[in-house]
């Protein structure tokens, strides 16, 4: 009988046990779980995370996610003492922004040298007045070269664009500085032109520079590969010494900083040196004090400078994750080139230029073909710098065999630039499942001066082409390609939404597209464009707590407007930085 009523007790205990658990559970659930450390609240807030714009009242986050969002009374609830309620106050609160195709270290060295551009610059160092005609670049090209120290280095000044600023070669170069090495780098940055002393200073092989297929020795003209093999490993230590390229590298991350940019894509790595760059990368953007993250996607020519040698050099590619840090990543990805830069003129056009100069190939369509299959049968998602109308072409034609030899679905190969191209073109990318990564700035730049001279009127109205690649369904993002344009992306919103060229002029007004899809091309599509679209890119739980904090809304403002509004702070994994 005792032996029963243990029983019982022992089976009524537990039964007691188990209502008050679920009880307790119960309650629990009912109650926040999570105390936010900061709630954004009563402003604009944007989440980019639907088919059309969702605002909501408020964002919570700890440590470096995002946990709440919705109503403000809902979201307060996860308030405590310890909570910072940021009042926005009226100002728009974004996901932080994204350019998925920036050159840390072309930044880093044109940020260096005396800017005398057509295009007005503001930097963190200064503000640097364009000029557009050839009189007054070549008065403050004289300013400049009889300030610089010392006379046996080399000065360095980029911007120079023949269009707007007049032929400069070696011996208009050599009348005006007999004794001082000057070095103009073109806009473009794959282009310098020198001097005579310049070029005796960097001991140019002055055989072999005659041989080169993109050199032009008697006007002191390198471009492309020839400036990549003969002048860029000679300038190395001029553009990178220590402490310059540190001082370049700091002002470049104040430069991402400014325009609200919390992630980057560094697409093409290396440039130049991979160790000395690595090092350089790793010393100033690994760092508590930068708020943005970096990708870096291979580039493939600089690993092997043929398809023959990408086995050997594969090794090495596929295991620079060994390098990886948190804030300074490579990735599965890599970076091929077809045409040559728009800004030189020297894409690879489909119909002739008007002055009759051709376009230049950076890879050669079999050697391109070649260096895509061996990465498309790896599973590497493929990025292609394609210019002209007949470097997008040859893409193509990559493109179709690959998915006709190996089909995927998800393949995300990216087409990057597209200054240049039409709208069947378009149509078979989006056929053929392509992405597009373009460069809206090229419009603001360099409608005006192209109609007039290499394209022509009509081609010059289809520079960039976004509305073609949003009619077509196409996954598209904004990028700066920094300093082809100002790492700034409402500058780039601006130029898609508006078309508008540096002079005023409206070219491709059909072509202009909304801001929400301006601003979709700066986050969640820039994010999308690395893969990490799960990660960043809109205002979701469980994302990084990435955000931009604006003066006001791009979308509600004229869309004159949209390039005037300020960045006021960026938030980077729950912390704040102010501009």
């Amino acid at each position: 009988m005792k032996l029963k009523v243990k029983q019982f007790l022992t089976w009524n205990s537990l039964f007691l046990f188990v209502v008050l658990s679920i009880f307790q559970f119960s309650c629990n659930e009912s109650e926040p779980k999570e105390i936010a450390e900061f709630i954004y609240h009563n402003g604009s807030i944007i989440t980019m995370s639907g088919k059309s714009p969702e605002y909501v009242e408020a964002v919570a986050t700890i440590g470096k996610e995002i946990v709440a969002l919705g109503k403000f009374d809902e979201v307060k609830k996860l308030e405590s003492d310890s909570t910072v309620l940021v009042d926005l106050n009226g100002t728009t609160l974004l996901p932080g922004f994204i350019d998925s195709h920036l050159h840390p270290m072309l930044a880093t060295i044109l940020i260096q040298t005396n800017i005398i551009a057509f295009n007005d610059w503001k930097l963190p160092h200064g503000f640097f007045k364009g000029v557009r005609d050839g009189d007054s670049y070549l008065k403050k090209l004289r300013s400049a070269v009889a300030n610089h120290k010392p006379k046996d280095e080399p000065f360095i000044s980029w911007g120079y664009h023949h269009l707007f600023h007049g032929e400069v070669d070696k011996d208009i170069l050599d009348k005006l500085f007999p004794d001082v090495p000057v070095i103009i780098w073109q806009y473009s940055f794959h282009e310098v032109r020198m001097n005579s002393a310049a070029i005796e200073l960097l001991d140019i092989d002055y055989k072999a520079a005659m041989l080169h297929h993109q050199v032009d020795m008697m006007r002191g003209r390198f471009y492309e590969t020839g400036m990549a093999e003969m002048v860029a490993p000679k300038l190395l230590p001029y553009i990178l010494s220590p402490k310059g390229a540190a001082e370049g590298m700091i002002l470049t991350a104040k430069a991402i900083q400014n325009g609200g940019v919390t992630t980057v894509g560094d697409m093409a790595m290396p440039l130049i040196d991979f160790d000395l760059e690595l090092r350089l990368l790793k010393g100033i953007l690994d760092n508590e004090t930068i708020p943005f993250r970096t990708y870096l996607i291979p580039n493939a020519r600089l690993f092997a400078n043929s398809s023959e040698k990408l086995q050997a050099a594969f090794s090495i590619i596929d295991s620079l994750d060994v390098y990886n840090s948190e804030k300074v990543q490579f990735v599965k990805q890599v970076k091929l080139l077809a045409d040559g830069a728009f800004y030189a003129q020297l894409m690879q056009m489909k119909e002739p230029y008007l002055d009759g100069h051709e376009g230049e190939w950076l890879t050669e369509p079999e050697e391109l073909e070649k260096y895509a299959d061996f990465f498309w049968k790896r599973d590497y998602r493929i990025h292609v710098h394609a210019n002209g109308d007949k470097g997008v072409e040859k893409t193509l034609e990559t493109l179709e065999k690959l998915q006709r030899d190996n089909p995927k679905e998800d393949h995300r190969f990216t087409f990057h630039h597209l200054g240049y191209t039409d709208k069947d073109q378009v149509q078979r990318m989006a056929t053929l499942g392509a992405h597009a990564s373009i460069q809206p700035y090229y419009v603001y730049a360099l409608s005006s001066k192209y109609s007039e001279t290499g394209l022509g009127k009509e081609r010059a109205q289809n520079i960039s082409p976004v509305g073609y690649l949003i009619d077509n369904d196409i996954v598209t993002c904004f990028h700066s390609d920094f300093f082809m344009a100002p790492a700034d992306p409402l500058t780039l919103m601006w130029v898609a939404v508006n078309r508008k060229s540096i002079d005023g002029k409206t070219f491709g007004r059909e072509l202009r597209v909304s801001p929400w899809e301006a601003l979709k091309a700066v986050t969640i599509n820039g994010a999308f464009h690395l893969n990490q679209e799960h990660h960043i890119g809109s205002i979701e739980i469980g994302k990084k707590a990435d955000f931009v904090i604006l003066d006001k809304d791009p979308l509600k403002v004229d869309a004159e407007d949209i390039g005037d509004i300020k960045v006021l702070k960026t938030v980077y994994e729950g912390r704040a930085f102010p501009q």
